[in-house]
């Protein structure tokens, strides 16, 4: 999975430019000046004095002698924070409990960002059937004809029209595709860098095969194309499907939020408060060198920060389980230094999960800090049961663990006609596994959300009915 290389970097002056209220006319006949200045041994300077607005600025650090560069400190004014937030709902009709709550809780969300004090341009995509795709998603244009806006009222209004809808077998990958423009890039704001997907539901999602063509593509590929974009995504569903979207909030450095909890308004609060602290605010370090940023419609200062060489580098080593491949960025690094871990799973596997296992750093994803010591990182895969589902959708499946959650084997069915409602699926293990008892339970590799505890017959096998195109877990005890 690739990581952008400049993107914290770039965002402190790009946020400049979506934030002024000035016309693209106006911006391209003024300039605006670039002041440079060092503290400590070394020294710096910029590509021009001046600049219009849009156009590119490039920084360059040369240390003295006995020093390295440390960072960037850049500074702007006349503008506040902004966030470019995408509301994607599930308007499905297992939705109908929750739809009063999710439209009075967004508002909620709105309203507090806005006293915040903080820029928004907002976005709404509702989705609710797979089957009929792209007709049952639909991505909202506002007044001004376009899918953005930045009146609160406006998106307001947009929000108290949300109903649900007739559909079963949605997939928030469809209203991913939304967000596709004609280049295969992102639909947010020009200049914006402070992106967020705001997505709730109450099911998981289809891991479709990348085909362009029509547009579907898999979740692995969706978290690539947001981390690319530097695109966080936070979740909010039932905490069954916690692990399903794991890598897509944590990848992506969102949250999660339980679409269940009690205090699903100081849970919308805290998300509020979360906007306002990874946005990025009028002054930013950054530590990249070159550097080169896009022009706000404002004067700038830059200052680069100088600091004596490190004494010793440390070493990074990255192990794996057996079922992949993993780097670091850096193969030494001083204290101090940002490094990142990148994997490659085999045939058959994904990734899992990783960790210190020597050195005591703390993992932000797959980054870290290095501390002045060496470092060892163990990375983990995981089986890849993506394979039983992506074939032959709609199936309802059912994976049989052993109590260490080491799968057993799979069992599916997709004849629904005669029960058009759900499906009867049968665990089928074997007579060895005759008289043995567990439990069945919502999601996949999941031991919570018990729904029925069963004995399985002489022949190890167990009828159940489930519901349509969903999967469940078997975990014997």
């Amino acid at each position: 999975m690739k990581f952008s290389k400049f993107s914290k970097g770039l965002a402190v002056l790009s946020a400049a430019a979506c934030m002024t209220s000035m016309s693209a006319s106006v911006m391209a006949a003024d300039s605006y000046s670039v002041s440079c200045t060092t503290e400590g041994n070394g020294t710096a300077s910029a590509s021009v004095s001046s600049q219009t607005a849009g156009a590119p600025v490039t920084l360059n650090a040369n240390p003295g002698s006995g020093a390295e560069f440390d960072y960037w400190e850049i500074t702007t004014s006349g503008y506040s924070k902004t966030a470019s937030v995408v509301f994607v709902v599930d308007t499905s009709g297992s939705m109908s409990d929750e739809i009063a709550d999710v439209r009075d809780n967004l508002t909620n969300l709105v309203k507090a960002l806005d006293a915040k004090d903080m820029g928004l341009n907002i976005a709404l995509i509702e989705y609710s059937d797979a089957k009929h795709y792209p007709e049952t998603t639909n991505y909202v244009t506002f007044a001004n004809g376009s899918h953005w806006t930045s009146d609160v009222n406006e998106a307001i209004t947009e929000f108290d029209k949300i109903n649900d809808g007739s559909g079963y077998d949605e997939t928030p990958t469809d209203a991913f595709s939304q967000l596709l423009t004609s280049d295969g890039k992102l639909d947010f704001p020009t200049g914006s860098v402070n992106n967020y997907i705001f997505l709730l539901t109450d099911e998981g999602y289809y891991d479709y095969k990348d085909d362009p063509d029509s547009n579907h593509y898999s979740m692995e590929t969706w978290i690539d194309k947001f981390v690319d974009s530097n695109v966080r995504v936070s979740v909010v569903t039932e905490d069954s499907y916690k692990d399903d979207y794991e890598d897509l909030f944590t990848d992506t450095n969102g949250i999660f939020i339980d679409i269940d909890s009690e205090d699903y308004g100081k849970l919308m609060e805290d998300f509020a408060s979360y906007l306002d602290n990874t946005s990025v605010s009028t002054t930013e370090k950054i530590y990249e060198n070159p550097c080169t940023f896009t022009m706000p419609a404002n004067d700038v200062s830059v200052k680069a920060v100088f600091k004596g060489a490190e004494k010793s580098a440390h070493k990074i080593t990255v192990i794996t389980d057996g079922h992949g491949t993993a780097y670091a960025s850096h193969g030494t690094a001083y204290a101090g230094t940002s490094v990142t871990v990148f994997e490659k799973a085999d045939s058959g596997y994904v990734f899992d999960s990783m960790e210190c296992v020597n050195g005591g750093v703390s993992l932000n994803g797959r980054s870290f800090t290095m501390p002045d010591c060496d470092v060892t990182i163990l990375v983990n895969f995981k089986e890849d049961v993506s394979k039983y589902i992506a074939a032959a959708l709609p199936h309802s499946y059912v994976f049989s663990y052993d109590s260490d959650m080491t799968l057993i084997d799979t069992n599916s069915n997709r004849d629904f006609d005669s029960y058009p409602s759900y499906v009867e699926i049968t665990i089928d293990l074997g007579e060895e596994y005759a008289g043995r008892t567990g439990n069945i339970c919502k999601g996949r590799k999941s031991s919570s959300s018990v729904i029925e505890s069963i004995t399985l017959d002489d022949n190890g096998r167990y009828t159940f009915k489930a519901d349509i195109s969903k999967n469940y877990s078997f975990v014997l005890d």
